[in-house]
């Protein structure tokens, strides 16, 4: 499975207003979980989110994080946690991402979207 390159910036404040000022930039505010240790507040473009949401992965997606920090990067192998909506516009409002590690098992929910009629249903 392809990995996608997103960017990560640190916001320095936080909380609803700051949300809302990042938002209006057309960048998505994030939390990066670190393995349930930590969590770092990011913001992201709205428009590499998107085109990751739209592989064929859906939120199944494996992202490889760069977070830009104090002139050095950090890459992190990351999947998507949780995805906040706007519940009219239906654009992403917020997403908690969780780091991964490649070599150890993940349990993710995957829907399932049954097309056609049975054969013994006719």
């Amino acid at each position: 499975m392809e990995q996608i390159q997103i960017d990560g910036n640190i916001r320095e404040s936080t909380g609803k207003q700051a949300a809302k000022r990042v938002r209006n930039e057309g960048l998505v505010p994030v939390v990066f979980y670190d393995n349930g240790i930590k969590s770092v507040p990011l913001f992201i473009s709205s428009v590499d989110l998107i085109h990751a949401l739209h592989t064929s992965a859906g939120e199944n997606v494996i992202i490889s994080l760069n977070i830009k920090k104090d002139k050095k990067n950090e890459k992190k192998t990351v999947i998507i946690k949780d995805i906040q909506y706007h519940p009219i516009r239906n654009n992403v409002l917020h997403v908690d991402f969780d780091q991964i590690s490649l070599t150890q098992y993940v349990t993710v929910k995957i829907p399932l979207d049954i097309k056609g009629e049975p054969v013994g249903v006719k």
